[in-house]
Order: C-alpha cells, then structure tokens, then sequence
C-alpha cells in the first residue's frame, strides 16, 4: 500500500532533499504557490516517494489565510495549510499544516516582509504527530511612540492627561526623551521596561509588545529628583 493516513502539521526540521528554490511575492497565484495573510506567506510543496519519483503540490486557496495541496489527483487532499495572526497572542505569526500522506514531504514558507524562508520536511513512510509552530515568523508591525519627560510631566502618560494607551497584539518602539534636565523612569516589568536615568537631550528606546493576558492600568514614576515638583511626575501605560 503505497499510502496510509498519517498527520503531518508544520514544525520539526528531519533531512529531506533540499527544497526548491524560494518564491517571490508575484508567485501568487502559482500553481504550486499558496499565498497566505493576503500574500505575506507563500508556501510550496514537494513530495517523493520510497523509489525516489518525486513532483511539486499544486495549490488551491480557500481563504486569504488558508488553503490545499492535491499531489496526484485534484479531487484527492494531501496537505493543507492555515496561518494565523497571532499577534496579540505572542507577537508572531503562526502556522499550522495537516496532511493524509505518509510521502516524504518538504514544505517552504516564506516571509515576503522580512524575507525569512523556513523549510519545513518529513521523511516518507513515517507516521507524523500534530506540530504547531507558534514562534519561528515575528515581523509583527511595529508603531513608534515618543514619550516627552520634562519638569514636571510625562507627555502623553503623566497625570495631567490620559494614560499611554498600548493595544494588545501591537509591537511599539517607545522612546522616552529627557527634553531639559535628567530625568528617570521606573521600572514596568511585565512589559520589558527597565528603571533607567536619562540625561538631558537624551532617549532611552525600548519595544514593547503587550499580550491580551496584560491588559490593564501600569504606573510608573520619574526616578531622578528634577526640582520642587518632582514628586508629583507620574504616569501610566494602559493596555487595552
């Protein structure tokens, strides 16, 4: 019996004959490319079997984020594939990948953004458990945020206005810039900011990418004594 059903899903690199060459954004539409989140991802297939014949999947999308591979016969479903924004999550991109096949099977996926390319291969006449590749595609956006310290007011953030509002999911480079004499910031933990002294005209830069499990009111304070009014510089992060 040349086939026998078995799981294969994305993940865990076994040795397989180098994949082909990676694709290039106008590849969608392909037929043996799936374009996945709107053409971000593209995804090819090769399979061969035990006495070394081997083809390409053809590809037929059913969403913009998920689609199939038939190898032999249009009507018979051999690998199918899904990415996930996971942004809000992690802050990647996910992948997952089921298949009815137990033909050594390579799979490429490539990141049109970042230009990562990631093989993806199983050996033929093996029985694959589910595999779920949660963390190897980041490229989440990323939104730039300046946060203003001088006497006595973080700006946004400080209490004469609203908190800085993060969503969860977003990835933000904030930078925190000390306009007039040295200022501080304290330490927020669960989101990745550190205490840190900053002299005047200069920035402390730091990302940060909330999750859904973070959302909620984060305070902080200035660290450096910068006048009479000192104690009443504090702000707050929220993430929504």
């Amino acid at each position: 019996m040349r086939r026998r059903v078995a799981l294969l899903l994305l993940g865990g690199a076994l040795a397989l004959a180098p994949p082909r060459a990676a694709a290039t954004p106008d590849a969608c539409g392909d037929d043996a490319t799936l374009c996945l989140a709107n053409g971000r991802f593209l995804v090819e297939a090769s399979w061969r079997t035990n006495d070394g014949t081997a083809g390409v999947g053809h590809a037929v999308s059913l969403t913009t984020d998920a689609g199939y591979f038939w190898f032999f016969d249009p009507n018979n479903v051999e690998l199918v594939v899904k990415s996930l924004d996971a942004c809000a999550v992690n802050g990647h991109f996910w992948f997952f990948s089921a298949g009815l096949t137990n033909l050594a099977i390579s799979l490429t996926v490539t990141d049109t953004m970042t230009g990562q390319v990631l093989p993806y291969e199983s050996p033929a006449g093996t029985p694959y458990a589910s595999v779920l590749d949660t963390t190897s595609f980041g490229g989440c956006p990323i939104v730039p945020l300046l946060v203003r310290l001088s006497r006595y007011q973080f700006s946004p953030g400080g209490p004469d206005g609203p908190p800085i509002e993060l969503d969860a999911g977003t990835t933000y480079e904030i930078t925190f810039h000390a306009e007039d004499v040295e200022h501080g910031i304290s330490s927020i933990p669960q989101l990745g900011i550190e205490t840190r002294s900053i002299a005047p005209g200069n920035d402390y830069v730091v990302q940060v990418t909330p999750t859904e499990a973070q959302r909620g009111l984060y305070n902080f304070a200035c660290t450096r004594v910068c006048g009479g009014g000192h104690g009443g510089m504090h702000g707050a992060i929220e993430v929504r």
